[in-house]
């Protein structure tokens, strides 16, 4: 026979057990989200280091500079500037490409810049667009400055 209370029970019942499924679900998300930022934070801690030990050690044990010229720059999503540099080591000519944090203007197309770069390793280099060189005729030489060249920039114009 049909019973009202069993009948309400057994919704109380299912009630209940969908709530406690929901409730372990919640909790399976929770704990999968947390795996997910953890191991990202991870990576991001890994590449932090790799950055601070490896790629800076290369910089500083074999670095060399020399000028680039800007060709070419877009912006990427975020707004970041990317920037399509050339130089020369070496008698042979690379193309790069560098994230740029400043603002990025068209007058700096086909301008010359600082560019630092790991002799053994030519094409790891990046470019400095705060450092412009305004002489355009200095040459660097062609296996680049062991040291860092102070150049002497006149802002004034006439």
């Amino acid at each position: 026979m049909y019973n009202k209370s069993t009948t309400i029970k057994n919704k109380m019942f299912v009630w209940e057990n969908r709530k406690l499924n929901f409730q372990l679900t919640m909790d399976k998300n929770k704990k999968s989200v947390l795996r997910g930022l953890l191991v990202f934070f991870a990576i991001v801690f890994i590449l932090f280091l790799y950055n601070k030990f490896v790629v800076q050690k290369e910089y500083t044990e074999n670095g060399r500079y020399t000028i680039g010229t800007v060709n070419d720059f877009n912006f990427a999503k975020g707004g970041a500037c990317v920037v399509s540099y050339s130089y020369e080591v070496n008698h042979k000519i690379y193309n790069q490409y560098s994230t740029v944090s400043e603002r990025f203007l068209k007058e700096k197309l086909g301008k010359r810049f600082l560019v630092t770069f790991v002799s053994g390793n030519e094409k790891m280099s990046y470019i400095d667009i705060k450092k412009p060189i305004h002489n355009n005729q200095l040459i660097a030489p062609s296996e680049g400055w062991k040291i860092k060249p102070i150049f002497t920039v006149s802002h004034n114009k006439k």
